[in-house]
This record gives structure tokens, C-alpha cells and sequence, in this order.
């Protein structure tokens, strides 16, 4: 029997060391195409508090300061942040969650009237129902990324730590509603953190009753995330369940050629407290420290984001530069979300 190239494939990707591998090859040799959408997304933080206690997240051993931006001073930030020529915001909780700022509405139609051009935003769902969900799906956000562990009560208590699906039900419902009546251009996205496959939530029966009917080409459900990156060792392999599992680190760079810059370091985040840092992604027990291996400085010190970028610019430079030399910051080397982008044409 003629096996086809595709079955090959699909063959390889079933060997546990071949993703790695593949992984390994990439990382050093093949990597993304400069991101320059990328380079113009700013990061900040409104909430650094969170109502779930996730298994593969390190929030839940109490690293983060809990703190609400207030919508004042995340307008002086994000109008700091357009003049500068950042485009595009994430409203990006490092460990947090959104919808616990009374503001959260408020906040995403203040970006979007100083300027910001594309505005995504990330949840759980759990308390979406708090916030009216006709005025988010027409205060400027054009993204929302929902976060969550399937269509099952149970699921959210062994892998959210929180009894909180009639909330995220309740949530949902609104959301999709309120989309289909608005025929909105709004983008969700269901990011499924889970052990079930995409087929099983499909078939769940909440996802079956009610959400499928609302699938469409700006409502997407995505390949369940399954393996996870360890956030520095803190998440050991006994902590997620079976059908989970921690994803390996592979080797970045070697001592004769130039390291391929992590997408993420092109991202500064503007924590709650005012510090700033490379990537929105990792963190340990340093957060919201000036010993944060991501840290760069806090706005505390200087009278706007402006400010902030004009006397740290050669700092974030030489950082950079550094990473692209093979001197990388402790969370970087152990971090598995490692995404190697060319930096032809971009400014360092």
C-alpha cells in the first residue's frame, strides 16, 4: 500500500520526540517572519487579580500584588502609548482577569478613542454576565479570547478551580445573543484549556443546545490546548490531569550563531503597579519586583509611557541584543513558549 506524504506526516507527528525535534529545527533555524504587527501592540494590565485557580497557572501560589487600573490612569497610559505609534492593544492580565475592573467597558472604549486601531481583549467568561454585553460588542473591541476548560461544570472545578460554569454558562449566552442580534464583526475566539478533544466539546451538551447554532467565521472554537509550559518549574506533572502534560524545553540557541529574538520580547507590558517587562506571557515569584528577569522600570519614575520609552529605549535595546547573543533572561531559558521570529528589516 502507497502511503501518501500527508500520512507520513501525521504518522511523525504521533511520535512523542518528533514535535521536539520539530520544535529544535525551528528554534534555531527556521523561524517566523518579522512580526510587524507585533512590534506596534502595547500590553497593560487592568486587573492583577484572578477568580480562578487554575492548575497549569502559577497565579494561584500568590505571586501577584492584587490591583484594578483605575480608567484614568490607563487612559494617561494608552494616550502615552498611541503618540509613541503603538497601534494595537492587548489588554493582557499577567495572571489576572479583566472582567473583575468595574471599568472593563469603560477601559476598551477609552482605547479605541485615543487612537488604538485593533483592541483584543481576554477573559475566562465567568463574570462576563456582570458587564452589559451590547455595550462591549460595540465599545471598540475588535477580539475577544475566552479562555476556558470545556462545556462541563465539572471541568471547571478540577481544571479552573472554581465552581463557576452557571456563571460562564449565564455569560455565553448573553455574549452569543447579543452578537447574532448585533450581527456583530466582533471576533470570539473559545481557547479550550482542557483534556477534552475538539470533537468532545463540540458533542458536550451546552456546546451541542446552544452554542453550536452561533459557530461561524468570527465565532471559533480552537484545538484544545493540551500541553503546557511549566511557568519555571513552578507546575509539576502531577499537577494537570490525565491527558495534559508539560511541554519539554528545547535548546534556543548555540555558542557560533546568532539566537532568533522571541516574538514576545518585541511586547512591553504595563503592569497594574506601573512596572514594565518584556512578554506577557511568564512570570515567577519576582513579579511586580524590580527582580523580575523581564523587568525594565516602573512609570513610577518618570511622568508618561513617552517618557518611559525615550530613556529606556538603549536598555530595551541592549536586552535584545543580548537575547539575540545567546543571553538570555533566566525565565526565558526555561520557558517553553518560545516563538523565534526573523528580525530582517526591524529596528532593535
Amino acid at each position: 500500500m502507497k502511503i501518501m506524504p500527508k500520512t507520513i506526516g501525521k504518522r511523525l507527528k504521533a511520535i512523542p520526540l518528533f514535535l521536539p525535534a520539530r520544535r529544535l529545527a525551528r528554534n534555531l533555524f527556521f523561524p517566523f517572519p518579522a512580526p510587524h504587527s507585533r512590534k506596534a501592540m502595547a500590553l497593560i494590565e487592568i486587573s492583577s487579580v484572578c477568580n480562578a485557580k487554575c492548575i497549569f497557572c502559577n497565579y494561584r501560589f500568590g505571586h501577584r500584588t492584587k490591583l484594578l487600573l483605575p480608567k484614568e490612569k490607563f487612559q494617561r497610559i494608552a494616550g502615552a502609548c498611541v503618540a509613541k505609534g503603538f497601534q494595537n492593544l492587548s489588554l493582557t492580565s499577567v495572571g489576572g482577569e479583566n472582567t473583575l475592573n468595574p471599568e472593563f467597558i469603560d477601559i476598551i472604549a477609552t482605547a479605541k478613542a485615543v487612537g488604538f486601531k485593533y483592541i483584543v481583549t481576554h477573559t475566562n467568561g465567568i463574570l462576563l454576565h456582570r458587564h452589559n454585553p451590547g455595550k462591549l460588542l460595540t465599545s471598540g473591541v475588535d477580539e475577544i479570547g475566552i479562555s476556558f476548560p470545556g462545556f462541563e461544570s465539572g471541568l471547571f472545578s478540577t481544571i479552573f478551580g472554581t465552581n463557576g460554569f452557571d456563571d460562564f454558562k449565564k455569560s455565553i449566552q448573553g455574549l452569543l445573543t447579543e452578537h447574532a442580534r448585533l450581527n456583530s464583526s466582533v471576533r470570539i475566539i473559545f481557547d479550550p484549556r482542557t483534556t477534552l478533544t475538539r470533537k468532545a466539546l463540540l458533542e458536550s451538551e451546552f456546546c451541542r443546545e446552544f452554542v453550536q447554532r452561533f459557530l461561524n467565521d468570527r465565532v471559533i472554537i480552537q484545538e484544545p490546548t493540551q500541553v503546557f509550559d511549566s511557568r519555571s518549574g513552578a507546575i509539576k506533572p502531577h499537577d494537570l490531569l490525565p491527558g495534559m502534560r508539560l511541554r519539554h524545553v528545547t535548546i534556543k540557541s548555540l555558542p557560533f550563531k546568532k539566537t532568533f529574538l522571541c516574538e514576545k520580547m518585541f511586547a512591553l507590558s504595563v503592569l497594574c503597579n506601573g512596572n514594565v517587562r518584556f512578554c506577557g506571557c511568564v512570570f515567577d515569584a519576582s513579579i511586580d519586583t524590580e527582580n523580575d528577569p523581564l523587568y525594565i522600570d516602573s512609570l513610577k519614575n518618570f511622568k508618561d509611557f513617552g517618557d518611559f520609552l525615550d530613556h529606556n529605549i538603549e536598555k530595551i535595546h541592549r536586552i535584545r541584543t543580548d537575547f539575540q547573543n545567546g543571553i538570555l533572561p533566566s525565565l526565558c531559558r526555561k520557558c517553553t513558549l518560545y516563538i523565534p521570529v526573523s528580525t530582517k528589516g526591524i529596528e532593535l
